[in-house]
């Protein structure tokens, strides 16, 4: 018994559905390539001139440096990432104990520079901590302890009372 027609391989149809997937897929490879042979993959260049412990920091702490590699960046989102880089580094540069630090950004559509003069670091040696206030500090705490007091004894009394229960008796 012969199968049902089936259709040829060599008909206007077939061959017609055969191009259009060749150039869909075609289409799809040539976009893929084209960004993974830009930079390497990257959305745009990010060059830092920085000491060598802040630079991967920078690369990974900042908007412009997570987003520098990710599929779904579109550029209209550039000037945004590149506006808060400033204020990023000088946040990370400040935990590091660099207040004084200078940071110069370039930027052009797809390329993005940071150059950081980190300047003197800042160690905190001592610490002289004086608190003043309208109370000795023995009337604080003995305040503090009665509103603790009234807040948790109550729930520690009744625990308390339930330990000193006899055990419940079984139901007959």
């Amino acid at each position: 018994m012969r199968s049902p027609a089936s259709p040829h391989l060599g008909t206007p149809g077939a061959v017609l559905l055969a191009a259009l997937l060749l150039f869909v897929l075609h289409g799809c490879a040539t976009r893929d390539d084209a960004k993974a042979g830009r930079r390497g993959g990257a959305n745009y260049a990010f060059e830092i001139d920085a000491p060598g412990e802040l630079v991967k920091e920078i690369r990974a702490k900042t908007l412009v440096g997570r987003w520098q590699s990710r599929d779904d960046y579109d550029p209209i989102q550039f000037d945004g990432l590149v506006a808060q880089l400033d204020e990023e580094v000088q946040a990370i540069l400040r935990a590091d104990g660099y207040f004084s630090a200078r940071v110069d950004i370039a930027s052009s559509p797809e390329r993005v520079s940071v150059k950081v003069a980190q300047g003197q670091r800042t160690t905190v040696t001592a610490l002289d901590l004086t608190l003043s206030g309208s109370r000795p500090f023995d009337e604080a705490m003995a305040e503090y302890q009665r509103g603790r007091d009234e807040h948790v004894l109550p729930m520690y009394e009744f625990t308390c009372q339930l330990a000193t229960l006899e055990p419940l008796q079984p139901q007959l």
